[in-house]
């Protein structure tokens, strides 16, 4: 390992390493993650372009990359009404395999700073998520979830139309209130680079305060670069400083933070 590699073992639990630069040379990406102490990292699918090589991935690097498949908001336009159809003929493949791999239906959501100009495109969000929503209940997956000026809305969606879920709130940025509320129906709080930012003191606050055992790391590589790191490419390596920030705003010890937060992340491949 890198001198400046985390002592404890890291799980990325949201990195799209399927995009470039990383998928040019996978075991390449792979070596500079591992030389940092990432030892896992699970990758979402954004659209169903993605679906078979993700797969391949899962399959080909086992116990190091994985994966689940889902339609994201952001990519509505692209979206065929057979996909949903696909996204299930596959779960069910996979779920009468010998060993499944996909682990998550994701990333899914909403996103209503890049809808707030057309109902139409965000009524097509929502029969989207709802559509996704009922594929994980229906397979006993969780559900990797993309959330953005929504909260309130996802809240409504997994209270009372598909109550029971569980997954992770990718790329959590809100306050204690909110964070609490997705923890109490059973998700996990994805944290990623917004708590290296200073300005974000509504989302420190909360990421100090909720329990640990609601926690997970995340990069949401290659966007959303920490601090000190703008207009680069994000990475898997720097789940290390996001790790090191999320000890110095909580009590626990490093070693405690990350033998908890490792077994939070082992629970979303089970």
């Amino acid at each position: 390992m890198n001198a400046d590699a985390c002592e404890y073992p890291l799980f990325d639990t949201h990195a799209h390493l399927n995009f470039p630069p990383f998928s040019e040379n996978i075991p390449a990406t792979i070596k500079k993650f591992q030389a940092k102490n990432i030892q896992k990292v699970f990758i979402p699918a954004t659209k169903a372009s993605e679906f078979v090589e993700l797969l391949f991935l899962a399959h080909h690097y086992e116990k190091i990359f994985y994966v689940g498949l889902g339609l994201h908001p952001y990519f509505i336009p692209s979206h065929l009404p057979s996909d949903i159809d696909y996204l299930s003929l596959l779960i069910q493949k996979d779920k009468a395999s010998v060993q499944p791999v996909i682990k998550a239906i994701g990333e899914i959501g909403l996103d209503a700073a890049i809808a707030k100009i057309d109902s139409d495109l965000f009524k097509q969000q929502c029969n989207l998520f709802r559509s996704q929503l009922i594929l994980a209940k229906e397979f006993n997956l969780p559900v990797v979830i993309h959330s953005r000026k929504t909260h309130s809305l996802i809240l409504t969606y997994l209270k009372k139309t598909v109550p029971g879920l569980r997954g992770v709130i990718h790329g959590f940025s809100g306050s204690y209130e909110e964070a609490m509320n997705f923890i109490k129906l059973g998700f996990m709080i994805g944290v990623g680079s917004v708590i290296t930012y200073s300005r974000a003191n509504k989302t420190r606050r909360a990421i100090a305060k909720i329990p640990l055992e609601w926690v997970v790391l995340e990069t949401d590589s290659p966007d959303m670069p920490p601090s000190g790191q703008q207009g680069t490419v994000n990475r898997s390596e720097n789940l290390v400083q996001i790790f090191s920030v999320l000890c110095a705003l909580r009590q626990e010890s490093r070693s405690h933070i990350a033998k908890v937060i490792w077994g939070n992340s082992q629970q979303l491949t089970c």
